[in-house]
């Protein structure tokens, strides 16, 4: 005799869900398949999107010598692509345009994405 328990095994735990890999840049591209059903509800959630021009770093007594008509120079040459972030993570690239009276950005570039879990 033996003091160890066994505990049946049902079919659901022999067998493994079907996975599939689902690449992002076939999602933003919008053809194709539908979007499963798992995912769809996700389109929905809303991400913080920023667009860079630049950057500069200066000391504190420079920042704050700024008034009404001072000239910050940036890290960028005019004409340079800007960056386009997406919860603070490089996604694309662009070139800044002007659409009516409001700034816009077309996109030149989509950056790989980063596989999940690496910075």
């Amino acid at each position: 005799m033996s003091d160890e328990k066994q505990t049946p095994t049902s079919s659901a735990e022999t067998t493994s869900p079907e996975v599939r890999h689902v690449r992002l840049a076939d999602l933003a591209a919008g053809g194709g398949e539908p979007l499963p059903t798992n995912i769809a509800p996700l389109m929905e959630i809303t991400l913080r999107v920023s667009v860079v021009l630049g950057e500069t770093r200066m000391t504190l007594g420079d920042l704050l010598k700024l008034g009404a008509g001072s000239v910050v120079e940036l890290d960028r040459a005019a004409g340079d692509p800007i960056d386009i972030l997406v919860n603070e993570r490089l996604y694309a690239r662009g070139e800044l345009v002007a659409v009516g009276e409001s700034f816009g950005v077309r996109i030149i570039e989509i950056v790989n994405a980063v596989k999940p879990g690496v910075s």
